[in-house]
């Protein structure tokens, strides 16, 4: 597996790993989990827009065992045609209930990212105390496939 999405609970060591393509280079939409602590690993569950790689995801301490925030990316239509992912459609799984949710973002008027893949998605590492979380996305690749260098902050409510 290649060029799919990665993110680790750093409270469980379970490491996460959404779509990408396999050794054929066909595009998966499985989300895998990793327990690093007993060397195994299982799909858990099925991204439920389809096959989709070159996305970022982020684990983040919210709900009982975290969620995984997911940005950007390719699409894959069935005849194998590919679309972006918007970049202001935020995919969240929710760990403890295996349960996926989509939000858009909001910010300020007419002034969207643009949509891309291949990015870069980082988060500090969160602590309790910590009322919000932002996430910076910079870089990657637009539609037509030239560098993106404009970067965008993502901040998340704790509660």
């Amino acid at each position: 597996m290649y060029n799919g999405a990665s993110a680790i609970s750093p409270l469980t060591g379970v490491a996460y790993y959404l779509g990408g393509l396999d050794s054929s280079s066909r595009p998966t939409g499985n989300l895998v989990a990793y327990d690093t602590t007993r060397t195994n690993s299982s799909i858990i569950s099925q991204f439920p827009l389809g096959p989709i790689y070159g996305s970022s995801m982020v684990w983040l301490p919210l709900s009982t065992q975290g969620i995984l925030l997911h940005v950007g990316g390719l699409l894959t239509n069935p005849d194998g045609s590919t679309l972006n992912n918007p970049v202001r459609k935020v995919n969240i799984y929710d760990i403890a209930s295996s349960s996926w949710y989509t939000q858009i973002t909001s910010g300020e008027a007419n002034v969207n990212p643009v949509d891309r893949s291949y990015m870069c998605l980082v988060t500090p590492s969160p602590n309790a105390s910590q009322t919000h979380w932002e996430i910076v996305l910079i870089g990657g690749a637009n539609p037509g496939n030239q560098p993106v260098d404009a970067g965008w902050v993502l901040s998340i409510p704790s509660e």
